[in-house]
């Protein structure tokens, strides 16, 4: 399953249906946010989607951003930033929170 922060991110067909089973409320925030990124043109726009061409088969990437604060992992904030993810505030923000 994709783990209990709901990221998506090793989820397998069908597991929002699932997370709808148990928690309609929860399912219904990730698709009105599936919604938005419809809207927005974002060609993944499904939550647990692959990006268009992404036939990696490569191991298991990165932990999602509630784990930041993993050793290795936080160079992950400079990227975010850099790429416009997140804001410089937020950036700011994470950091003060895994110090």
């Amino acid at each position: 399953m994709s783990g209990e922060c709901l990221c998506g991110a090793y989820a397998k067909p069908g597991e929002l249906d699932e997370i709808e089973f148990f928690y309609p409320e929860t399912a219904a925030k990730l698709r009105a946010l599936e919604e938005q990124a419809s809207e927005a043109g974002i060609p993944a726009c499904k939550w647990g989607q692959k990006a268009p061409g992404d036939g990696s088969t490569s191991a298991a990437g990165r932990l999602c951003s509630s784990c930041v604060a993993v050793p290795g992992q936080d160079d992950l904030l400079d990227q975010w930033r850099d790429s416009g993810l997140i804001t410089d505030d937020q950036h700011a923000a994470f950091l003060r929170e895994t110090a």
